[in-house]
Formats: structure tokens, sequence, C-alpha cells
């Protein structure tokens, strides 16, 4: 119907209270706290105080209840740019990070990527990083990622008849449909490394 307003309601960021809005006013950024006393009040919070307020402690692990970023770890505003809530947490708790450090995970119970215990986190540099992912089994390699194309045996095969002459680049490309840079990756061990 014409002229009518789509309204909704959406929980205050800083009382919790519902409140009835626009989708409008959500675009602008004004959608977020139910008055002017309540953005005053949140605009006063330190940033410890901000993000604690996404956090549910247990008996182990702070899990965080905020936001994720697009690789699925928390993510979290600290009112200069947007940075890995586990990240924030060691600069409020253990103090600023050099550049180049990662903040790695060492969970009790196993590594949990929502905790930002600061108990929990280790300082490291990003091959330490790729070591922990590596040595904890949390990452995605070969036919075990998602994004893989071929099984681990394709890539065998296909490096096979490579190797034996029997086929080139140009004809492995077409008869599994990959790319030609794709299929130059794989058998002279650019990808798939894991491979023999």
């Amino acid at each position: 119907m014409p002229g009518v307003k789509t309204r909704y309601f959406v929980n205050c960021q800083h009382c919790g209270s519902p409140f009835e809005t626009t989708p409008s006013r959500v675009a602008r950024g004004q959608g977020t706290y139910c008055s002017k006393k309540c953005y005053g009040e949140a605009k006063r919070l330190t940033v410890e105080q901000r993000f604690l307020r996404h956090v549910k402690k247990t008996d182990t692990c702070w899990l965080w209840e905020g936001g994720l970023g697009g690789d699925g770890y928390p993510s979290f505003w600290d009112g200069v740019s947007t940075a890995h809530a586990h990240r924030v947490a060691w600069t409020i708790y253990r103090g600023p990070l050099d550049a180049g450090q990662c903040v790695l995970h060492n969970c009790p119970g196993g590594d949990n990527s929502l905790c930002v215990n600061p108990d929990h986190l280790w300082l490291g540099d990003r091959k330490k990083n790729h070591q922990d992912m590596v040595q904890k089994a949390r990452h995605c390699f070969g036919s075990s990622s998602h994004l893989a194309k071929l099984t681990e045996e394709d890539v065998i095969f296909i490096r096979r008849l490579f190797d034996s002459g029997e086929a080139t680049i140009t004809e492995l490309a077409g008869v599994f449909t990959m790319t030609y840079a794709a299929i130059y990756a794989i058998v002279h061990r650019k990808s798939w490394k894991h491979l023999p």
C-alpha cells in the first residue's frame, strides 16, 4: 500500500529495551538506540565495557555473542575499525600487538573460535599460527575443502597422465573441466602439495 512505512521492533544496543523503528532509520545508522539518553550513555562506555557486553563468561571460556566476520571469527568494532574479537581481548587485557603478531587459541577443552578469554590466548607469528592450525587439524586442504572440485585420486591420476606424456595440460583441463592454470598448478606441484 503506497505511503505506508514498514516498521519493526529492534532491541536498543545500550539498555536492551525493544523499540519501534523503520528500515530507513537503520540504514542511516539511527536504528541502534531507543533514545538520545541511551545513545549518550553508550558513547561514554570504554572499549572494555562495550566489549564485555558481547561476552558470556562460562566456567572456562568467554563466549562471544556479538557479530561474526566473513571468516566466521568473532568481530568487534572498537570505535576505529572492525577487528577480530580475540585480538581486541588481547589488546584490552594484555597490551598492544606488534605488526605481524597473531593471537592463537588454547582452550582447555579444545580450541573454541568463539572464545575471547585472554587466559586461553597466546601470541605467535603467521608460521606458528599455521603450524598450530595443522597440528590441531583445523585446516582444510585437498578434497576436505568445500571449494575442492577434485579428489586426491583425481589429482594423482592427472599427474600420472601428464608425467607419462599421455595427456597435455590443455587436454586434462578439458577432460576435468578445469582451467589451464589450475591443471598447470597441479602437474607442477604448485597446488595439492600434500600429495606425493
